[in-house]
């Protein structure tokens, strides 16, 4: 939003592209709840129950991915 490049917004970035491989996900869909357009206020949700988390990963892993 400042347009100025730093540590903090390089350790988002990835983060974003993290979540992207893992979820499937883009990081903005309409189409989800209001107050969750965005991956990363939806990952976060779930990121506070450690039980929740296979529910964020890409369906098309099919289970294969280690916990």
């Amino acid at each position: 939003m400042t347009d100025q490049l730093n540590l903090k917004s390089d350790v988002y970035s990835f983060g974003v592209v993290f979540l992207k491989l893992i979820t499937g996900q883009g990081a903005i869909d309409s189409t989800w709840a209001p107050g969750e357009h965005n991956l990363v206020a939806w990952a976060h949700s779930l990121f506070k129950n450690w039980r929740k988390f296979s529910k964020m990963l890409d369906p098309l892993l099919l289970g294969c991915y280690p916990m």
